[in-house]
């Protein structure tokens, strides 16, 4: 009859709808690769913050894709889409130095980025001391100043000399 040629023919178009879904869906996890990793500190300092810092996706061009705020307690999780080659930084503050400073992942040779560690080694800070000349203008140096940076409970961390840039 008519009517059960039409529902075998809906049914057919149902299951060919669930089937190319499924297929879909497998396609899309098949371009998917879960990355995690953690930031691990140099030295026993505790007054980190975490949420600061950003696990970073980077296409093997260059060019930024994605990115994932790290836990408190250090972790980051990202999901990269659709890159055969990219590369993995951690980044924080301006200043904060990472070590490696990234990892190359390249998915058909197999690699994965699962439980990678980014060892934060310290920050850096860069700075220059003006000072007036005879004629009231702002210039470079002097150079050979001794600059310190200390720290109320440890004293003086580190010091430099001043260049001829200052």
């Amino acid at each position: 009859s008519m009517t059960g040629k039409m529902m075998i023919r809906t049914l057919l178009n149902m299951r060919s709808k669930i089937l190319l879904l499924s297929m879909l869906s497998s396609i899309i996890a098949a371009n998917q690769i879960d990355c995690n990793a953690n930031i691990d500190l140099s030295s026993d300092e505790s007054q980190v913050s975490f949420e600061k810092m950003n696990l970073e996706v980077y296409s093997s061009s260059g060019a930024k894709q994605e990115q994932s705020q790290c836990t408190p307690d250090g972790n980051c999780f990202i999901v990269v889409y659709n890159l055969d080659k990219f590369s993995l930084r951690m980044k924080g503050p301006l200043g904060s130095v990472f070590e490696p400073s990234e990892y190359l992942v390249d998915v058909k040779r197999g690699d994965k980025c699962e439980d990678l560690s980014f060892r934060l080694k310290g920050f850096s800070l860069s700075f220059a001391v003006k000072s007036e000349n005879s004629e009231g203008k702002l210039i470079n140096g002097p150079s050979g100043l001794d600059v310190e940076l200390s720290r109320k409970s440890k004293g003086v961390i580190a010091s430099q000399k001043t260049n001829d840039n200052g």
